[in-house]
């Protein structure tokens, strides 16, 4: 005589938001992987930019020696170096940029994983009310066969 676990409704939303709890923390180890080849591959493109940048300002100024320049030419030179600074500096940030977002991406795994941990502290929770709760009704059945037993023993 079990009739149905009275509380399974809620039982059946804990599991739903603990596999959307799953999903999530799924999501957020994809995108902390995302952020973290992201910030490999603008690191690596600054790191070949610095050693490019180093091997070419040689270069440039290996073409202008022993060369007479106007004051014109040497502004336009010296303003040509300056943007290979500056690209640097647009790199530099770009990896800032990469690194911040890694951070927030674990930030986020982590928040993740704690909602999956307290959505499956309540699912057990549920879980172990559910197998209590079969308990005593797999009791109360026994209790009311017996009870059958003994009206049917009495009365023979």
């Amino acid at each position: 005589m079990v009739s149905g676990y009275p509380l399974e409704s809620l039982r059946h939303i804990r599991e739903l938001r603990e596999d959307e709890a799953r999903k999530i923390v799924l999501a957020a180890e994809a995108e902390v992987g995302r952020a973290a080849e992201a910030r490999g591959l603008a690191e690596d493109e600054l790191s070949r930019y610095r050693q490019w940048r180093a091997d070419e300002t040689e270069r440039r100024y290996d073409s202008i020696m022993h060369l007479e320049m106007s004051l014109a030419e040497l502004e336009a030179f010296k303003a040509s170096l300056a943007a290979l600074a500056d690209h640097e500096l647009v790199l530099e940030e770009k990896v800032r940029l990469a690194v911040k977002d890694e951070e927030n991406a674990r930030s986020a795994l982590a928040a993740a994983r704690a909602l999956l941990v307290e959505a499956s502290k309540s699912v057990g929770k549920i879980e172990a009310h559910r197998e209590i709760w079969l308990e005593q009704e797999g009791r109360e059945a026994e209790r009311l066969e017996e009870l059958e037993l003994e009206d049917f023993r009495v009365s023979s």
